[in-house]
């Protein structure tokens, strides 16, 4: 059977396909998130406490010190391969020299679990556990790892939950995030 060439769509020119591409992820990353993640934007408990490895406490407002974060959350029940994916990807972002803004939560069993996982899984950022088991967000220990910006006054936005089976994904938002985070905590010194 021979095709009818006048129904046939014209080849797709590489340089438009690039281009909706961009616009699409630009899309995605405006409203994506916002529309099907409900903790976006959602405040957070600034009395939270937190403890770091050396079993200091801070709350949330010691934390953001008038910053943006960019925050991995995850616990040390979620899946390994998937935490493994993320710190990754975290630590070479690190080593290009990236990150100035960035914090991992993590929840463990007790305080001295935390210490022993803590030193098992090396975290490229500073690492805090929440004795509470939580920052309130929905999305909290149900066995995948995610990330977020926290901003200055507490708050959880640009939610990200990577697969490690798209690593792809996971560098894309991690390029945005901390280009937001850096580009927001610049600007913020000249607001005053």
């Amino acid at each position: 059977m021979k095709k009818d060439k006048s129904k046939v769509a014209p080849p797709i020119n590489e340089n438009v396909y690039a281009n909706a591409l961009k616009e699409a992820k630009v899309v995605l990353w405006d409203s994506y998130v916002p529309l099907i993640v409900e903790d976006d934007y959602k405040q957070l408990n600034p009395k939270t406490p937190f403890i770091d490895t050396t079993n200091k406490t801070f709350t949330l407002s010691d934390i953001t010190a008038k910053k943006y974060k960019l925050v991995m959350r995850y616990s040390f029940v979620d899946c390994d391969q998937c935490v493994n994916a993320v710190l990754k990807q975290i630590k070479e972002a690190a080593q290009q020299n990236s990150i100035k803004d960035a914090i991992a939560i993590t929840t463990s069993a007790s305080a001295r679990d935390f210490l022993i996982r803590a030193r098992e899984t090396p975290c490229p950022v500073t690492l805090y556990n929440i004795p509470d088991g939580s920052v309130g967000l929905h999305m909290e220990n149900r066995n995948f790892p995610f990330l977020f910006v926290l901003t200055p006054e507490g708050r959880a936005i640009k939610i990200f939950m990577p697969a490690k089976e798209n690593i792809g994904q996971l560098k894309e938002y991690l390029t945005k995030a901390l280009s937001f985070v850096n580009t927001s905590n610049h600007n913020a010194k000249f607001k005053f």
